[in-house]
């Protein structure tokens, strides 16, 4: 598994991003595009009191101890996608070893929710007869009742 966690940029970016970068890295790490994936926080990169978002942005990779023999080509990779949307990038490394990954797969579901396979909420109600009412009554009344006296 090949983590990408990015500080400094919109989290919703990394939809863009990881479609982007997730067949290069693929490709690169020679990892099923199942092994590849990204994270981003709603949250800002600060320096010394001032936001740096967009201006420096850090890119924190976790992934197997085998692949740190290709880290330079991993970040040249990187480096020259973001230097498009930063001006100066970081990328650091946090290795692990196979035996320190577990994974737990439920064979009832698919693996990844896709554009493909997701439902909306309209998919589940094809009648709006059979959705619940919203209560508009006073929750509270049997509670001011009883306090009341």
């Amino acid at each position: 598994m090949v983590l990408v966690e990015v500080f400094g940029i919109d989290p919703y970016s990394l939809r863009q991003v990881s479609k982007d970068l997730t067949p290069k890295l693929s490709e690169v790490c020679e990892v099923s595009k199942d092994e590849i994936n990204f994270y981003g926080t709603e949250g800002l990169l600060v320096h010394d009191g001032v936001e740096q978002n967009t201006w420096n942005i850090v890119i924190k990779v976790v992934l197997l101890r085998r692949l740190q023999v290709i880290q330079k080509e991993i970040s040249k990779l990187l480096v020259e996608y973001f230097k498009d949307i930063a001006i100066h990038v970081t990328v650091i490394y946090s290795y692990y070893l196979q035996e320190e990954k577990y994974v737990y797969k439920n064979e009832e579901y698919p693996l990844f929710l896709t554009e493909k396979n997701i439902v909306e909420e309209d998919d589940e109600f094809e009648d709006d007869d059979n959705i619940d009412d919203i209560y508009t009554g006073d929750a509270f009344k049997d509670f001011k009742d009883k306090v009341g006296k």
